[in-house]
């Protein structure tokens, strides 16, 4: 008996590389922290009204940007429910903008 061709799916499928400007797609409400190279906001996704946490990361402050883009690469194959999840990623001249799970609690809200 041959084996049938099976269709593998893996969770890096349904993370988008989404073209645009952010401000289409998302409204920013609040923001909830910073760090050395990165800023993160409270977003609302404007078609669902989903809310989300929304990660700007200064692409001048990165020591590596290649180095990051392969984080962002393995951040789309993880799925563990201990692990944030990352939704949707957005690229301008400046700045990444990762679209990931809004974690509440402790020093986030």
């Amino acid at each position: 008996m041959e084996e049938q061709n099976k269709l593998k799916i893996n969770k890096e499928f349904f993370i988008r590389q989404t073209d645009g400007l952010i401000t289409q797609y998302y409204e920013v409400i609040k923001k909830i922290g910073e760090g050395a190279s990165a800023k993160v906001y409270k977003v609302k996704e404007k078609s669902t009204g989903f809310i989300r946490a929304m990660k700007q990361v200064e692409k001048s402050k990165l020591p590596d940007v290649k180095y990051f883009e392969t984080e962002i690469k393995i951040l789309t194959l993880l799925d563990h429910p201990n692990i944030v999840r990352l939704f949707e990623v957005f690229e301008d001249q400046k700045n990444f903008y990762l679209i990931m799970e809004l974690c509440t609690g402790g020093n986030l809200s």
